[in-house]
């Protein structure tokens, strides 16, 4: 079975590239997997040190805005396609599929896109992700955007999240010492891409109120900072007088061994589709206080595994950040609460096994070992 998988940057590495990695890497076997994208750049690198199929064809054009565009970059991806000759199409965002409803149609494969991040009710019609044979969504807040009578042909399947077996007291020895901080300092981080609706501003302007009361709290702030927000929010700490105690870390492919070493992971988001940082959080036991928005309450039960607060309410996050942080038993508690919760609703193998059984509807003459008979998504 070939499986092509379109994806709508090859450079950029965050949530969407990761949950593909993570895809042609464990789902099953017998799939011949390669992926499509429209440009090279450190994803596309990242896949070629993968040892991944990769192709390329331009299609950043919109047949509306652009139709003449569109339609020659139709074109060239057809005869990539052809060239391919996949057995089911699924994209990974909602975008391709302009590009991609058309082959599939010509060539009478299926179609499967993958929703993994809020689209408004114009983008649901800018880029039909309707019109795919299947959809996935990460969350059944992602399933809600949708119109009702489409819910037969929409899944919900989280993304499943590893549980490394790591010592956070390890991990934790580790960022204190690359950074020469005493093991009385408290971590405080944040972890992904530095943009606006990832909620970093409230992050300093809140930890200029923190340290006034927890002076041995550190902020880590672990994402690529060379951006114009990044400079923005470096330039921020220093008019709030708190430069001394923000670490920039700037990107790292091993994202959960740094989550482990913190004491909090913070997502204060403006939106998420699902909140995969959350989730991996708590799979290494690493308690998070979260925007009360899109995916993120499917992940965090507030009081249970972390806290949650409304978007942008600064005081709600100070409060419960310096309630945690000064209640070390309450840490571990939600510790341990975090990762039965990843196991119970976020396994790996539930999310490999519900995308694999879409692929069997889909092509009934394809059979996966290890599919179990029970449900591999939330009801829906």
């Amino acid at each position: 079975m070939k499986v092509l998988f379109i994806h709508s940057s090859g450079n950029n590495i965050a949530g969407s590239e990761i949950i593909l990695l993570k895809m042609l890497k464990h789902l099953h076997p017998s799939i011949e997997k390669s992926v499509l994208l429209p440009e090279k750049g450190i994803f596309y690198d990242r896949l070629k040190q993968e040892k991944q199929q990769v192709y390329l064809s331009s299609f950043k054009g919109f047949y509306r805005k652009k139709p003449v565009s569109y339609l020659k970059e139709l074109w060239t991806f057809a005869k990539v396609v052809r060239e391919i000759q996949p057995d089911l199409i699924h994209t990974s965002t909602a975008g391709p599929v302009q590009y991609a409803y058309p082959l599939s149609k010509y060539l009478g494969i299926p179609l499967v896109c993958h929703i993994q991040c809020p689209y408004s009710k114009d983008d649901l019609r800018r880029y039909f992700p309707h019109k795919a044979t299947k959809i996935i969504a990460i969350s059944q807040t992602l399933k809600d955007i949708f119109d009702p009578k489409y819910k037969d042909k929409i899944k919900v399947i989280y993304s499943g999240i590893p549980t490394p077996n790591l010592n956070r007291q390890v991990m934790r020895a580790r960022i204190l010492n690359q950074f020469g901080l005493g093991s009385e300092a408290l971590l405080l981080g944040i972890l992904g891409q530095i943009i606006p609706r990832k909620g970093i501003r409230l992050f300093l302007k809140a930890a200029k109120q923190i340290v006034s009361e927890l002076p041995q709290t550190r902020f880590l702030i672990v994402g690529d900072e060379k951006n114009e927000h990044g400079l923005m929010m470096k330039q921020l700490s220093k008019e709030l007088g708190i430069e001394k105690y923000v670490i920039w870390a700037g990107y790292q492919t091993n994202s959960q061994e740094w989550m482990a070493g913190m004491d909090i992971l913070a997502v204060p988001s403006k939106s998420e589709g699902f909140g995969l940082v959350a989730a991996e959080a708590g799979a290494v036991g690493t308690p998070v206080i979260a925007s009360d928005v899109d995916g993120l309450p499917e992940i965090i039960e507030h009081g249970l595994n972390g806290y949650l607060i409304p978007v942008g309410d600064e005081s709600a996050f100070v409060f419960y950040a310096k309630k945690l942080l000064l209640d070390e038993k309450k840490r571990a508690q939600m510790a341990s609460q975090g990762k039965q919760k990843v196991q119970k609703t976020f396994s790996f193998e539930k999310s490999m096994e519900g995308i694999e059984r879409i692929y069997s509807e889909l092509l009934p003459s394809v059979a996966f070992k290890g599919v179990q008979d029970k449900a591999a998504c939330t009801p829906s």
